[in-house]
């Protein structure tokens, strides 16, 4: 159940990910005493990839493995994570997995959180589903507030190409029932009303963003696919606009990039040109971009963000953008290589916009 890291394949770490990582690894240099870290994570395969990754780069690990199967106690758990005192960082995962449920070991681990930090001299990752860290901080808040970091590995819901300029549905899964509720809603009143003006075009996006957040592909293009063709029959190049940017993004996340790309340059970035509407220009080059990084073209992709995206929204006055445009821009740099500039951006540039906007979420990620 716990034993000395293996030597891994060589993996490649999702770029959206690269900001954490080198937090991550910047908080830990040099570091052999307790220090209780948080790892966010949505994903088991991702999740124990991510940790073979952790392993190879911050040196001698030891992974402890939460086993549903093999009633332990907080004692032997302690034990596991002391052993090998040579050994750099531990990482807990499985806390899901307790026996006795997760509220009872996170009770425990508060009520002998200075037993924990005794008995495991080193840092220490501690693995948490995305949808936990709320109970984490709750249920055992005295140990939260030991914490020096939350890091973000979480992916988005299949079928869902997150879009960090712009409100996105995909929210928390708590909420699939109330959003399925409306998908109904929704398609009973579009089947007794065939849609015919830009309201309706409205509920059809509305449907397909709701059937995109439960990973209802297909439904979503066919509400899309809807929406297109009623647009056709108005005069509102604006809501066409947008809906092609609805179908680009499945295609994006379907891997037809040369299409996607295609709809993007072509029927959605020149209305947008023709209408002024600046802060829409940049969301699509941020687009574009992202598809262009898919696809290794770092160089383009760079020249868009510095040049095309984050000058808009600088002047826009837009902070948050801005910030999650430093973020693209570092995300870039650290697959290239250039960790120091990249860590930089996120530490000046990023950091601090959120700090002062007082984004608690975008903080706890970014630290």
């Amino acid at each position: 159940m716990t034993a000395p890291a293996e030597p891994r394949p060589a993996w490649t770490l999702r770029s959206e990910h690269s900001g954490a990582f080198l937090r991550l690894q910047r908080m830990l240099n040099g570091r052999r005493s307790f220090t209780l870290c948080f790892l966010t994570f949505s994903d088991s395969v991702y999740r124990d990839e991510v940790a073979g990754f952790l392993e190879g780069r911050l040196g001698p690990h030891i992974r402890v493995a939460i086993d549903p199967v093999e009633r332990i106690g907080t004692e032997e758990l302690f034990d596991r994570l002391r052993v090998d005192l040579r050994s750099g960082p531990a990482q807990l995962t499985g806390l899901e997995s307790w026996p006795e449920g997760l509220d009872d070991l996170l009770g425990r681990l508060n009520q002998r959180r200075e037993a924990l930090a005794e008995r495991c001299p080193r840092p220490l990752l501690v693995w948490v589903l995305s949808g936990n860290l709320k109970k984490v901080a709750t249920r055992a808040a005295d140990l939260w507030d030991w914490r020096s970091g939350v890091f973000d590995f979480t992916l988005p819901p299949t079928g869902i190409r997150t879009d960090r300029h712009q409100p996105h549905i995909g929210g928390p899964a708590e909420f699939a029932p109330e959003r399925q509720a409306r998908i109904e809603r929704l398609q009973e009143h579009l089947a007794r009303h065939p849609p015919s003006d830009p309201t309706d075009v409205d509920l059809l996006l509305d449907l397909g963003d709701l059937q995109r957040s439960l990973g209802d592909v297909d439904e979503a293009e066919s509400a899309y696919s809807r929406a297109l063709e009623t647009v056709a029959r108005l005069d509102d190049p604006r809501r066409r606009a947008i809906t092609y940017g609805r179908i680009a993004d499945i295609l994006h996340e379907r891997g037809q990039l040369d299409e996607a790309l295609r709809i993007l340059t072509e029927e959605q970035l020149p209305v947008f040109e023709r209408l002024g509407d600046a802060r829409q220009r940049a969301i699509t080059q941020a687009r574009i971009a992202d598809i262009l990084q898919t696809r290794g073209q770092l160089d383009e992709a760079l020249r868009i963000r510095t040049e095309e995206q984050l000058p808009v929204f600088e002047k826009l006055g837009d902070a948050r953008s801005s910030a999650i445009t430093h973020g693209e821009i570092a995300e870039i740099l650290w697959t290239r290589g250039q960790l120091d500039e990249a860590l930089r951006i996120l530490t000046e540039e990023q950091l601090p916009v959120f700090e002062k906007l007082g984004d608690a979420h975008a903080l706890a990620i970014t630290r």
